[in-house]
């Protein structure tokens, strides 16, 4: 061990190799550091130098910025600007000066929040980037979505539970929605859903409500050119209503809170769903209407037949009755009238009574018939009534749906009877009797 210090101790470094050594050392302690900007040097060139100062403690620190970085923070610096920046410690060597490289630079305090919010609104509002005109709406009955926000937050729940469950693809992004790499984080999703073959037909950039500070990387100009360049409409839902960021802004839609991005993205599938329900509704109460007229005439026109039936039989048994008195009324006068007659009258008194009862008889063989008639057509129209019964039972939806039918619709709602007009990849909806199921055609032969 000791060999080992005193071979260590003997090495003999270039300046060169001591101070790549030095740096290696250091390079891991990459703390955030808050101060206030004592200078500012914008040379050209790829790089900005600057320093913060600790007054209490009567201390300056050099530091460095890629120009890069720089142009996205949306803000510039100035001397009194309170900052807290990120990133690590390095030895610049052509000088061998210790400096501090930014990755992440973000003002403290409500008043320079402000005023670099305000800076990069202006210079956005400037150049065309918040103009109603170049902003998309939103693709109808969207599937796929790209969301983006921190994964386990309150944001991405809200938003998951407020999509409903209506066969929506959710592609999920886990980034950093503040601090240090946020601003990374957030540009870098946006690009992969931008680049990949996934077919995503909305971004979702969502986050909860916070402070300003907080809310510091929807306000850069990173974040802000991510979402103008995206060639998916993007949804911004960052915070409570109140919170308006420059993402929002520049954003094709605006939602006021997670929440309301969820409602935002199934408002079509919701109102189909709407739709829908309220035409299966009017369609049984139609049916249910036709049934009851339908009955309510069958049982008219039953009971005024069978009223028709019975005024008939009425009008003949009265005239039945006239003809029995007439007839008897004119045998009494011929009987005291014409008392000579006697004889003659008994000998045709048969004769009449005969007569009477063929007149009875013939009644009778009426009213049989008459009510022979009536029972028979009672008969039919309770039949007939049984087969437009049975007709409407066997035209009635569920029915067919507990038979083993079922009823498949495509995205437009439209019921699919033939393959034409399908394609592969296409969502269809399927009723059965107890159910409906969502599928996607995968070939079509």
């Amino acid at each position: 061990m000791e060999n080992e210090k005193e071979s260590f101790q003997d090495r003999v470094l270039t300046v060169s190799e001591y101070l790549d050594l030095i740096s290696e050392y250091i390079k891991p302690l990459n703390f955030s550091i808050m101060g206030e900007v004592s200078s500012v040097s914008d040379r050209a060139g790829g790089t900005i130098f600057f320093s913060v100062s600790d007054e209490e403690e009567q201390a300056v620190m050099d530091c460095v910025i890629w120009r890069h970085i720089y142009k996205n923070l949306g803000f510039k610096l100035e001397e009194g600007m309170q900052i807290k920046i990120s990133g690590y410690p390095n030895i610049y060597k052509p000088r061998g000066k210790f400096s501090y490289v930014a990755e992440s630079i973000i003002p403290t305090g409500e008043g320079a929040l402000l005023k670099a919010f305000e800076e990069l609104k202006k210079k956005l509002q400037k150049e065309g980037w918040f103009a109603p005109e170049r902003k998309r709406d939103l693709p109808p009955y969207i599937s796929k979505v790209g969301l983006i926000t921190a994964d386990n937050s309150d944001a991405k729940k809200d938003f998951e539970t407020h999509l409903g469950s209506f066969g929506t693809t959710v592609y999920f992004a886990d980034v950093r929605v503040e601090g240090f790499k946020a601003v990374e984080n957030i540009t870098r999703a946006i690009k992969f859903f931008n680049e990949t073959p996934l077919d995503v037909e909305l971004l979702v950039l969502t986050r909860g409500g916070g402070s300003l500070e907080s809310l510091q990387a929807f306000n850069s100009e990173g974040v802000a050119r991510a979402v103008y360049s995206s060639k998916i409409p993007v949804l911004s839902a960052i915070g409570h209503e109140r919170d308006v960021t420059i993402a929002d802004m520049v954003a094709d839609v605006r939602g006021s809170t997670p929440t309301d991005a969820g409602k935002i993205v199934s408002k079509d599938w919701r109102e189909a769903d709407q739709k829908i329900r309220l035409v299966e509704k009017n369609i049984m109460d139609a049916y249910s209407r036709n049934l009851m007229e339908t009955r309510d005439y069958l049982r008219t026109q039953g009971e005024w037949m069978l009223m028709s039936f019975q005024q008939q039989l009425s009008k003949e048994k009265a005239l039945l009755r006239e003809g029995g008195q007439k007839l008897f009324m004119n045998f009494r006068n011929i009987f005291h009238r014409f008392g000579s007659l006697r004889n003659e009258f008994e000998t045709n008194l048969l004769r009449y009574k005969n007569k009477f009862e063929e007149k009875r008889a013939y009644l009778r063989s009426i009213e049989f018939t008459v009510i022979r008639e009536s029972e028979f057509l009672i008969k039919r129209s309770g039949e007939r009534i049984d087969r437009l019964q049975a007709l409407l039972e066997s035209v009635d939806p569920q029915k067919r749906l507990e038979q083993g039918y079922t009823i498949t619709k495509n995205r437009e709602g439209s019921v699919v009877k033939t393959i034409e007009g399908l394609s592969e990849g296409d969502i269809l909806r399927t009723r059965f009797s107890n159910g409906k199921t969502e599928s996607k055609i995968k070939k079509i032969n």
